[in-house]
């Protein structure tokens, strides 16, 4: 999937309020066009959110990889206003080239937390996160946030900062863990317990309405 827009999702590319649940993205989403403002946002589920709203994602996953320039580029979703919540990357995030004049960001989960009461909680990321060049905010979860993060954890193997910049928000029980670790009871109930996740010996955690599928 390929596009030169402003707003790209695997599932959506911006919501105005409302709830997106339960969905999953296989396919790679790349935005190819490029732009020194940083308003490109490009994600696995969920490309913008509006900040006059409170949306929530919840038990999504993205498996694709996700490509931008100068752009907010995230596995989950760019630019949150509300909540996401039990999700996962596994994809790659690559921020092709980052503006010189500003900031771009870059993460598994979700790349800009910047608005009162938006929360990340309860996600894990497995993929790499990489900006080529230029000016870039790169996290495991959350590249800039001045909200609420938390109970979040990334591959150290993958990419070793959760967080990349915390402006005033809450960070709290947010780690990078190895891939023994992350394939644990323990670690599932890290991500709040077996009521949305649920684990296969040897595998990372899955949540539930996957083994229902």
């Amino acid at each position: 999937m390929e596009s030169s827009s402003y707003s790209i999702g695997g599932i959506v590319g911006t919501i105005c309020g409302g709830k997106v649940s339960s969905c999953n993205n296989i396919a790679n989403v790349s935005a190819t066009g490029y732009t020194e403002s940083y308003n490109t946002f490009v994600s696995g589920i969920v490309g913008n959110t509006d900040k006059t709203k409170s949306e929530t994602i919840i038990y999504c996953y993205n498996t694709g990889d996700i490509t931008g320039a100068a752009a907010q580029v995230a596995g989950i979703s760019s630019n949150i206003a509300g909540s996401v919540l039990c999700c996962y990357n596994t994809g790659k995030i690559t921020v092709k080239r980052g503006n010189t004049s500003n900031n771009s960001w870059g993460a598994g989960i979700a790349s800009n937390v910047d608005q009162s009461g938006a929360k990340v909680m309860y996600c894990y990321n497995l993929g790499s996160a990489v900006c080529e060049s230029g000016n870039n905010k790169i996290g495991g979860a959350v590249g800039y946030s001045t909200a609420t993060v938390t109970n979040c954890y990334t591959l150290s193997t993958a990419i070793s900062t959760v967080v990349m910049q915390n402006n005033g928000g809450t960070s709290t029980n947010n780690s990078a863990k190895n891939a023994a670790d992350m394939k644990t009871n323990d670690f599932v109930t890290l991500l709040g317990g077996i009521n949305h996740w649920d684990l296969e010996s040897g595998q990372y955690p899955k949540l539930n309405w996957e083994w229902k599928k």
